[in-house]
C-alpha cells in the first residue's frame, strides 16, 4: 500500500460517543490522527500475519499486538476483539467520510452485559450468588439446549 488515507470510526458503547480517526498509510508507516483532539501518532508495521483464521498479529516497533477479527456486516462495518473487549468499527474512504453526516447511523446494541453461549438455549439454573467468589472450572449455571 502506498499513500492511502482511510477514516475509522470506533463506535461507542452505550452512551459513549463514537470516535473518529484518520489513518494515513505510506508503505509500512501508519500515521493515526484522533480527529477530536488532533493528536497524531506514528506506527511502523514490521510484520503482519494471520493466525488460526481470525487472529491477526501485528508487529510494531512498540511490540507485538494481537486482535481477533469477528466479522464484517457490509463493506463498512468490521468487528474485532481487542484487549478483552469487542470493538465495533466503521471504515470509510475520504469521500464516504466527507458525506458520513448524511448517512443513517448504525444501530447501537450494547452487549457489555451479555454472556455468549456456545449454543442457543435457556438458563435452567444459576449455581452461584451475587458477590460469591468463584474458581476456575466451577459450574456457574446450567443451560438447556437442543443439539441435533
Amino acid at each position: 500500500m502506498h499513500n492511502r488515507i482511510v477514516y475509522v470510526t470506533v463506535l461507542g458503547k452505550g452512551d459513549e460517543k463514537d470516535r473518529d480517526w484518520k489513518v494515513e498509510v505510506n508503505n509500512n508507516t501508519y500515521t493515526v490522527t484522533d480527529l477530536a483532539n488532533r493528536k497524531t501518532s506514528k506506527h511502523d508495521l514490521s510484520s503482519f500475519s494471520y493466525v488460526h483464521n481470525s487472529l491477526l498479529k501485528l508487529g510494531l516497533k512498540s511490540g507485538e499486538t494481537t486482535l481477533q477479527f469477528m466479522g464484517a456486516q457490509n463493506d463498512l462495518k468490521f468487528d474485532f476483539y481487542y484487549n478483552g473487549g469487542k470493538v465495533n468499527t466503521m471504515i470509510y474512504d475520504e469521500t464516504q467520510f466527507k458525506h458520513k453526516a448524511h448517512m443513517a447511523p448504525p444501530a447501537k446494541v450494547d452487549h457489555s452485559k451479555s454472556i455468549i453461549s456456545p449454543m442457543p438455549g435457556a438458563v435452567v439454573s444459576v449455581n452461584v450468588k451475587v458477590g460469591q467468589t468463584v474458581v476456575d472450572g466451577q459450574d456457574l449455571c446450567v443451560i438447556e439446549a437442543m443439539k441435533m
